[in-house]
């Protein structure tokens, strides 16, 4: 290659880098560069235009309930399992979907509420969230098997078992944990 054709080539690549960094300050893209709202209209759009785009569902998982929609319920669980499938190893949609769920306990169906939950349980399984959830699940659900069930099986865990079992008169529950812990 002559050096005016290594001139010319080195312009012509450098011209079209620059046009390709114009076009990706004048119109960047729309996934990882536009924050999601809370409007569940604009993200049920956002998804049909990226189908991909897990962030924005499990988004539309934590506000479909707090919507108008005549299906929100419906949304709310189509929303949820569309972004655990499309991310099976993240937290996101699952705490989106039981934060949901919390905030509308009462309306909700026995069912969906099961479902919220056994959503969340994995994430009990960590003892940092164990300690910062167990008291408001309880006093959520009243139901300290869910807990055992979910939580990790540490000391810790069973000592706050036990704590909540003993403080709200559960003393059959009490002595199980109590029994366990000293195994």
């Amino acid at each position: 290659m002559s050096r005016r054709g290594a001139r010319l080539f080195l312009l012509v690549t450098a011209l079209t880098m620059a046009a390709a960094a114009a076009e990706f300050v004048l119109n960047p893209p729309e996934i990882g560069s536009v924050k999601t709202t809370s409007d569940p209209r604009w993200l049920a759009a956002r998804i049909a235009r990226h189908p991909v785009d897990w962030a924005a569902a499990s988004a539309l998982a934590e506000v479909a309930l707090d919507s108008r929609l005549d299906k929100r319920v419906a949304v709310w669980h189509a929303a949820y399992e569309h972004a655990s499938i499309l991310a099976p190893e993240r937290t996101e949609p699952a705490n989106g979907f039981a934060r949901a769920a919390f905030f509308h306990w009462t309306e909700l169906s026995e069912k969906d509420r099961q479902d919220a939950v056994a959503a969340y349980a994995p994430q009990l399984r960590d003892p940092a969230v164990f300690r910062r959830m167990a008291l408001p699940l309880f006093e959520l659900t009243g139901d300290l098997s869910i807990l055992h069930r979910a939580g990790p099986p540490t000391e810790e865990a069973l000592a706050t078992l036990i704590s909540l079992a003993l403080t709200n008169g559960r003393f059959a529950d009490y002595r199980a944990f109590r029994g366990e812990l000293q195994k």
